[in-house]
């Protein structure tokens, strides 16, 4: 090959470099625009659904304090009745849209553990051991609930 072909070659071969290091260069920043976008979605989704777990259990939790305080005469509410636990209901909204199905059967299992204590006869009970037996029923529920929610999450308990 001749001096000026070599020249025209080099010529080609350093154009064509800097091009090629851009495309490659911008490839890794869209690339990394990408998994930023994806990091905040998921972020979002991790929020979204801690939120409405946390939200769920707490409705749970005061719904059976105020069941309990009921039945224990400590409270100069009406009688509670089946509406009671709406607000349990709906939150059970989110918790459908954003949890798995364990969580799910979870979450309706302690919306109807609570909806009986609340409604139903046994926690007026006259024995002592029946009333706690119920309410530890209830309490069992939320840790049920508590568990396969932290496992929905990717969190454990330490």
């Amino acid at each position: 090959m001749s001096e000026a072909s070599w020249a025209v070659v080099g010529v080609i071969v350093g154009s064509i470099l800097p091009f090629l290091t851009g495309l490659l260069s911008e490839r890794r920043a869209d690339k990394r625009a990408s998994d930023d976008r994806q990091e905040r979605r998921e972020d979002r989704l991790f929020d979204a659904r801690r939120a409405a777990f946390e939200k769920y259990q707490s409705i749970a939790r005061s719904l059976l304090d105020q069941a309990w305080e009921a039945h224990a005469g400590l409270s100069e509410a009406p009688p509670l009745d089946y509406n009671f636990t709406d607000p349990l209901v709906e939150a059970l909204g989110a918790v459908r849209l954003y949890a798995s199905g364990d969580t799910v059967k979870a979450a309706e299992a302690l919306l109807h553990a609570v909806r009986d204590y609340a409604t139903g006869d046994v926690a007026d009970a006259p024995d002592p051991a029946i009333q706690n037996s119920a309410f530890a029923h209830v309490d069992a529920a939320i840790e049920m609930f508590s568990a396969t929610a932290r496992a929905d999450l990717g969190a454990t308990r330490t």
